[in-house]
């Protein structure tokens, strides 16, 4: 896994974006906060904000932070029999 070294860089904010669809697969958006970061999930894209200290201290994060969103979706597939898709996470360092 890339590791910061926080001494030389300025990266302020890790995010991490899933994209799925179908867009309007959930009813309302869903804002789940976690140590370090907030997970927000809306139209089509689930965004993870993370304190780059927080990501690089943990290891299973990134699979931690995909296993709530498939286990969200997988909570509405239940319910209404729908399937959905989710594409793995992409990552953006924020200076």
């Amino acid at each position: 896994m890339y590791k910061l070294d926080m001494n030389t860089t300025k990266v302020k904010t890790i995010q991490l974006e899933w994209k799925y669809s179908p867009e309007n697969y959930l009813e309302e958006p869903i804002s789940i906060p976690f140590e370090g970061g907030c997970l927000d999930i809306c139209n089509g894209i689930a965004l993870a904000a993370i304190d780059p200290l927080i990501f690089q201290n943990s290891e299973t994060l990134q699979d931690d932070l995909t296993k709530i969103i498939e286990s969200r979706f997988s909570a509405v597939q239940i319910m209404t029999h729908k399937d959905f898709n989710l594409s793995k996470p992409s990552r953006t360092d924020i200076q």
